[in-house]
C-alpha cells in the first residue's frame, strides 16, 4: 500500500509528493520540448534534403524514432499505473468512429497480407504511434493553465524553428529551386509547414488575450514571421490550409469577428502587393484546369493524373481497397513512377487502402471531431481552452479540406499526428478536468 505521502515511481524510487509537485513543470517542459522537436525534423526526402536518420527503417522494420516514441508512451503508462490513476479515454462521440476504422485497418492488414503485401505497417503506424503521444500530453495538461503552458511550449519550439529556417534563407544559407522555376523559396517539406501553419493560428487567438507585453510581442512575432514564412514557401496545398484555417478562426471570434476579418483584408492585400505577380499567378495555378502550361502549372497534370490512376483502381476494387501494403500501377505517371504507395487525395487515399468502411470511419471520425471541438471551444468556461479548442479547429478542418484536393491524407507522418493528436490528446484531458468539476 502506497503512503499519502509518497508515491512510487515505475523505478522502484519512492519520492515525496511535494517534491514531485515542485518538479512536475520542469519535467513538463523537458517532455514536451522533446516530444515537439519531433516536428523540426524531415521525415520524408525532399527538396530540402533527405530524411533524417532516425526515420530511416533500421531493426526489424523498426525506425529509431518509433523506438524512442514507443519508450516514451510505455514509461508514462507505466506511471500512470504505479501511481494508481486511469488511463486516457477516447470521447464517447468519437468512440464508434474509432472502432470502425480499427475494423477497416484489420481487415486491409489481413487482406493486404493474403494479397501479398509488404510493410503492411507503413500507411498507419504513424497514427499510433500518434495516438501514444496523444496519452503522454494528456498526462502533462490537465488544466487549463498547464493547456496554456503546452501551447507556449509548442510555439517556443516552432518560432525557433522558423527564425532559423527564415535567418538561413536571408543569408543566403539554405533556399529551394524546385517549387517555381527560378524562384528561390525557403521551405519545402509539407508537414513541416502544416505545423506552421498551426503556430501562426496560435499566435493570432493567444495574442489578444495575452496578459504580458513581452508574451504578446513575442505571440505577434511568432504569428507574422510564421505567416511569411508560409506565403514565401509558395506551396499552394499551406497557403490554402493557411487561409482556410485563419477565415474559419476569424468567424469563432463573438466579440472581435469584424476586426479579425478586416486584419485578414488588410494582410491578403498586403501579399498581394508586395509578392505582385508571382503571388497572384501562383494562386491562381490552384485551378487545376487553368489553361497554358507553365512554371506555375507544370504539376497540376501530373496531380489530375494521380487521381485518375487512383480512380481506375478504386472501381477494380470498390469495397475493399487494393489491401495495406500493396502498390497500385500509375501508367498516366509513367514518366514519373511507375507505381505509388499513396493517392494525393485524403480520401481516394483512404478508400483505396482501407476499403469503404475506412473511407466510412474517415467521414464520420472527421464530422464527430469538428462538432466535439466546437462545442468544446463554446461552452468551456476557461478562455484559453476555448482560444487552443477554436485555433485547433480551424487548422484540423483546413487541413481536412485541403486533403479532398491534391494533397495527402495528414495522418500519413509522424509530424502531423503529433500536432493532430497534441490537440485531440490535450482537449480531451482538460474536458474531463471540467466535466469531473461539474
Amino acid at each position: 500500500m502506497i503512503g499519502e505521502a509518497e508515491l512510487k515511481t515505475p523505478f522502484g524510487v519512492t519520492a515525496q509528493r511535494g517534491a514531485v509537485s515542485q518538479t512536475r513543470p520542469v519535467f513538463r517542459w523537458v517532455v514536451l520540448t522533446l516530444i515537439f522537436s519531433l516536428l523540426c525534423f524531415r521525415e520524408y526526402d525532399s527538396p530540402d534534403g533527405l530524411r533524417l536518420a532516425m526515420y530511416v527503417d533500421a531493426w526489424g522494420g523498426f525506425r529509431p524514432v518509433d523506438l524512442l516514441v514507443l519508450g516514451l508512451v510505455y514509461l508514462h503508462v507505466l506511471w500512470i499505473l504505479a501511481t494508481r490513476q486511469r488511463l486516457p479515454k477516447v470521447p464517447r462521440t468519437l468512440k464508434g468512429p474509432t472502432l470502425l476504422f480499427l475494423s477497416a485497418l484489420g481487415i486491409s492488414f489481413f487482406y493486404g497480407l493474403y494479397r501479398h503485401g509488404t510493410h503492411v505497417y507503413f500507411d498507419w503506424r504513424n497514427i499510433f504511434l500518434g495516438a501514444g503521444v496523444a496519452v503522454v500530453f494528456a498526462w502533462w495538461i490537465k488544466t487549463p493553465s498547464e493547456l496554456h503552458e503546452g501551447v507556449r511550449i509548442f510555439c517556443f519550439v516552432m518560432g525557433l524553428l522558423v527564425l532559423y529556417i527564415l535567418g538561413a534563407y536571408a543569408v543566403g544559407a539554405h533556399s529551394v529551386e524546385t517549387v517555381i522555376t527560378g524562384v528561390s523559396t525557403p521551405l519545402y517539406d509539407g508537414p513541416t509547414l502544416s505545423a506552421v501553419v498551426l503556430l501562426t493560428l496560435f499566435a493570432f487567438r493567444y495574442a489578444p488575450q495575452e496578459r504580458s507585453s513581452l508574451l504578446r510581442i513575442w505571440w505577434l512575432i511568432a504569428g507574422c514571421t510564421a505567416f511569411l514564412l508560409v506565403v514565401l514557401s509558395f506551396r499552394r496545398t499551406f497557403w490554402a490550409e493557411l487561409a482556410i484555417g485563419v477565415l474559419i478562426l476569424a468567424a469563432l471570434q463573438k466579440q472581435r469577428r469584424f476586426a479579425a476579418f478586416a486584419l485578414i483584408a488588410i494582410v491578403a492585400a498586403l501579399v498581394v502587393s508586395l509578392g505582385g505577380k508571382r503571388v497572384y499567378e501562383r494562386a491562381e495555378s490552384m485551378d487545376p484546369f487553368v489553361e497554358g502550361e507553365r512554371e506555375y502549372t507544370n504539376s497540376n497534370e501530373d496531380h489530375i493524373n494521380d487521381i485518375l490512376d487512383a480512380l481506375d483502381q478504386v472501381k477494380e476494387h470498390p469495397l475493399l481497397g487494393i489491401g495495406l501494403g500493396k502498390t497500385y500501377p500509375t501508367p498516366r505517371l509513367s514518366g514519373w513512377k511507375e507505381e505509388s504507395w499513396e493517392v494525393h487525395n485524403g480520401l481516394l487515399h483512404v478508400w483505396l487502402l482501407y476499403g469503404m468502411l475506412g473511407l466510412a470511419a474517415y467521414l464520420w471520425f472527421h464530422v464527430r471531431l469538428f462538432r466535439w471541438l466546437k462545442r468544446l471551444q463554446g461552452r468551456h468556461p476557461d478562455s484559453g481552452v476555448r482560444a487552443f479548442c477554436q485555433a485547433g479547429l480551424a487548422w484540423m478542418i483546413g487541413e481536412f479540406l485541403v486533403r479532398l484536393s491534391f494533397a495527402p491524407w495528414p495522418y500519413g507522418a509522424l509530424q502531423s499526428d503529433v500536432a493532430i493528436f497534441f490537440i485531440i490528446g490535450s482537449a480531451m484531458s482538460v474536458q474531463r478536468l471540467w466535466m469531473q468539476a461539474g
